[in-house]
């Protein structure tokens, strides 16, 4: 979405034959910087419900006597443009045209009065609604004006953008550098054409959004055998926190893998099909939130060579060689990779990074992010894929590109100075004519699956469906409504057999995550009546996913020795208070079992040695 200005002119050449001067008219296309100083303050207008009002306020001045203007054209990267009106500085409409290409409108107006001298000056303002650049979704408010061409020929340019006090101050506002002024009930952000330096600008109100999401996930084994298989949940990120308040059936496990994927384990009977539904709420922030533990740290994994990804290759080398950074690479691809819509219409096939540094004006979001992320490692910045979905209100202008239920792919690299992964998205960099989605992602990207190890797995939700069906599995929707996050722990118990002789036993505490979401780094305080926990009573557990399943250790001292009553074990945990009634019994698995035997039987062999020798040494005196 870049805005484009051309000027139509007419030059006034004089010759002269005898005593008689003719004059001959020549019409041209030029850049308004040729033979114009051109002058344009844009002022967008927001609504409380995100429709726009931009006003571009425009005056040309010639710089030389012979010439004047009799067009103006304007590219709006938007077919989303109504209510156009241009008119004069005296307030006299001037008749203009418009037109719709697949993604832009152009507006040419005609000049009927001719202002001919060196310094005369047209002035004109073009004034329409475009709702493509602000939007009020769910929680947020979010601005995109996008920059002017590189060859506008804008001298002097300025922006004005007019947002209602209700949503407050903004989050995050690119560029930084600009002037706030309230006025009328609303605040008003100013920037100059030194602030811009030729980007788009970003202005985003609102830390949070929440999305309400369904998922359903087809399962099918085809053998005459028993099946297992895993699907793909929705993970906590750094800058996502899930909720799920359905997920049924229940897997019989839910584990992570080294990415941070969410594994649910079913296991299918032979022929069987299985439908899973997977409902519930996520957070979307802007800044790192959720306090994802630290995975190992081998990083050496999101350097290596995957298919689609030819890290080794000369050439690859060569361009991650010459960009070194993750900002350059954003550039290089926002600049020379061209989107190419007419790949949506049949099948997609995914090209690989190489393939789409040969043909960089046939890519979409796959090729974007498989050439982020093989030219990143190739410099050696780890680097890896994120797919799900991203919400967009137009997809020429914020395209959607993988096939199974629309989804979007985009990279992410991580910054070793923050220690922290960096989502980012070219695609969408490139589309929206440079808007910044470098630095700052916004809250529109809803991650289904990770895919650093392996470039394809896990699937994401979307791919899991029936050979011979095809059906809507994905729905998001924003939401008003914040998540609940209410921790729902269950417990129970083993102890050592030791405990029976008065010892400090060793126990376990199982622990199983009824509230569908994962907690972290989480203290539980137990305490009990009668009963001792030497050493420390407070146990950590570093992180339980949704419907999954941890064990913590404990040591037990028992008021004495053959202890067999009930006791009630207080656990505290998050501000939750629980009983759990513990009977410290035999509950052994049959290792422990094999042990104690073992364990009472030498007990009582030393026992019966001792014995014997005492009667012998009697016997002898």
């Amino acid at each position: 979405m870049i805005f484009k200005f051309f000027l139509y002119i007419k030059k006034i050449i004089p010759f002269l034959l005898l005593v008689t001067v003719f004059g001959l008219l020549v019409t041209s296309q030029v850049r308004a910087s040729q033979e114009f100083e051109t002058t344009l303050t844009a002022t967008y207008t927001v609504a409380p419900d995100g429709a726009t009002d931009v006003a571009q306020h425009v005056t040309l001045t010639n710089r030389f006597s012979n010439i004047y203007a009799t067009q103006y054209a304007l590219e709006v990267g938007s077919t989303r443009i109504k209510n156009i009106a241009i008119k004069d500085g005296a307030g006299q409409t001037i008749p203009h045209t418009s037109t719709q290409t697949q993604n832009t409108t152009a507006i040419t107006l005609n000049f009927s009065d001719k202002i001919v001298g060196k310094g005369k000056a047209h002035i004109f303002t073009i004034s329409y609604q475009n709702l493509d650049i602000a939007a009020k979704t769910g929680h947020v408010l979010e601005v995109n004006i996008p920059r002017l061409s590189r060859d506008s020929g804008i001298e002097n340019y300025s922006v004005n953008i007019i947002v209602p006090q209700s949503f407050g101050d903004p989050s995050i506002v690119t560029p930084k550098s600009y002037s706030v002024s309230q006025k009328d009930g609303n605040n008003i952000l100013t920037f100059t054409q030194d602030a811009t330096k030729g980007q788009g600008i970003t202005a985003l109100y609102g830390d949070k959004q929440v999305f309400r999401f369904t998922l359903n996930y087809h399962l099918e084994n085809p053998t005459t055998s028993r099946g297992i298989t895993q699907i793909a949940l929705p993970p906590d990120t750094s800058y996502q926190k899930l909720l799920y308040t359905n997920l049924d059936p229940k897997p019989e496990r839910v584990t992570a893998d080294p990415d941070g994927n969410w594994l649910a384990t079913y296991t299918l009977k032979p022929k069987e099909r299985l439908d899973v539904i997977a409902q519930g709420q996520a957070e979307i922030f802007l800044k790192p939130q959720v306090p994802i533990p630290p995975a190992d740290q081998n990083l050496d994994r999101y350097l290596t060579e995957q298919p689609y990804w030819p890290v080794n290759a000369p050439e690859i080398k060569d361009l991650a060689d010459r960009l070194k950074t993750p900002k350059a690479i954003y550039d290089y691809l926002v600049d020379n990779f061209s989107y190419d819509y007419q790949r949506l219409d049949g099948a997609v096939t995914r090209l690989g990074a190489a393939d789409a540094l040969k043909s960089p004006t046939s890519a979409i979001c796959q090729e974007f992010t498989d050439t982020f992320i093989t030219l990143a490692r190739a410099a050696g910045i780890p680097a890896r894929e994120l797919n799900g979905f991203a919400y967009t209100q137009n997809s020429k202008l914020r395209p959607l590109s993988l096939v199974q239920d629309v989804l979007h792919a985009w990279p992410e690299y991580y910054d070793r100075d923050r220690k922290v992964w960096v989502p980012i998205d070219p695609t969408w960099g490139n589309t929206t004519g440079g808007i910044d989605y470098f630095s700052v992602l916004d809250l529109n990207h809803f991650v289904f699956a990770v895919h650093g190890q392996s470039s394809s797995t896990p699937y994401a939700a979307g791919y899991y469906k029936y050979q011979d069906t095809t059906s809507k599995d994905i729905l998001v929707e924003f939401t008003d409504q914040n998540p609940e996050f209410k921790p729902d722990l269950s417990f129970a118990t083993t102890v050592s057999p030791l405990h029976f002789l008065g010892l400090t036993a060793p126990g376990n505490l199982s622990i199983t995550n009824r509230s569908g979401f994962a907690l972290y780094n989480t203290d539980i305080a137990l305490s009990s009546q009668n009963y001792q926990f030497p050493g420390s009573s407070t146990l950590n557990l570093p992180f339980i996913l949704p419907f999954g399943e941890e064990e913590l250790k404990f040591n037990l001292k028992p008021p004495s020795p053959l202890q067999t009553r009930p006791a009630i074990l207080n656990i505290s945990y998050l501000g939750q208070q629980t009983q759990y009634e513990f009977t410290p019994t035999l509950h052994l698995t049959s290792r422990q079992l094999t042990l104690t035997i073992l364990g009472l039987g030498t007990v009582l062999i030393v026992f019966a040695l001792i014995t014997w020798s005492l009667l012998v040494h009697r016997r002898g005196r």
